[in-house]
């Protein structure tokens, strides 16, 4: 991703909390259709297994991001 300063921003995840457990919603993101990594919402998120030992970075966080930042 190209930032408006031309700053090019690199990611190996990314979590977007956007939307809540009743409406939840993943947007739309530029080069999301080309990304590896794992894509799901909070209210999809049981267990830290899964993702022991890897990196994350967030943004702007909700309480369930926050709950989910915890478990990493």
């Amino acid at each position: 991703m190209l930032t408006e300063g031309g700053l090019e921003l690199g990611a190996t995840h990314v979590i977007a909390a956007s939307g809540e457990f009743g409406n939840p919603h993943i947007p739309a993101l530029p080069g999301l259709d080309g990304f590896s990594g794992a894509v799901l919402r909070s209210s999809a998120y049981s267990s830290r297994l899964g993702y022991v030992g890897l990196e994350y970075q967030h943004k702007n966080a909700s309480a369930s991001l926050r709950g989910v930042g915890r478990g990493a």
